[in-house]
């Protein structure tokens, strides 16, 4: 997989080498194994959303992911917390205890509708919110997009701005629907 950045209409997408700004140090890891997993003939991939959604009242949020494929029979979900907080800081770098519950609920609800990653693990240890314009609607959003991006038959090396957009609004009719 190569590395690369597309700029989108509500954000940014990162593939490959995740932003090092945006990944934070976890205080713990709220975590979730589902056993019996096939191992499936998956590739190890990451991938970094970062959003800014005016049409949602300002929501903003970043959330990045690394799935390492095994053969160890089990879907790990690892989702790190972090609840540091600066005083005088606007946008938080890390996950605190209200959206990595978001992250994880949402993952183990689309690990109970499909798993097309296998075996391995998955964890969430890039992200920011801000204060005032963050929400769990965004963190949803920001998990479900995500865990579409990182389907294996996805030529992510060839990934365009609207097929990206087109995922991340099959995204947000899901949730929608829900």
């Amino acid at each position: 997989m190569k590395n690369y950045e597309l700029i989108l209409p509500m954000g940014h997408v990162w593939f490959g080498d995740l932003p090092n700004q945006w990944r934070y140090a976890t205080e713990h890891f709220e975590e979730n194994i589902a056993e019996n997993v096939a191992a499936l003939p998956t590739v190890e991939r990451s991938v970094c959303l970062k959003f800014f959604l005016p049409s949602f009242h300002g929501s903003s949020g970043i959330l990045g992911a690394h799935f390492l494929p095994d053969d160890s029979k089990q879907f790990v979900i690892r989702v790190g917390v972090t609840n540091r907080v600066e005083q005088n800081r606007i946008v938080i770098n890390g996950l605190n205890d209200e959206y990595a519950a978001v992250v994880l609920r949402e993952t183990i609800a689309w690990v109970q509708e499909t798993n097309y990653l296998g075996a391995g693990i998955l964890q969430f240890e890039y992200g920011a919110y801000d204060r005032i314009d963050s929400n769990i609607f965004v963190f949803r959003l920001l998990t479900r997009s995500i865990l579409d991006l990182l389907n294996p038959s996805l030529d992510i090396d060839h990934l365009s701005v609207q097929d990206v957009t087109i995922i991340v609004q099959k995204a947000l009719a899901s949730i929608l629907s829900n």
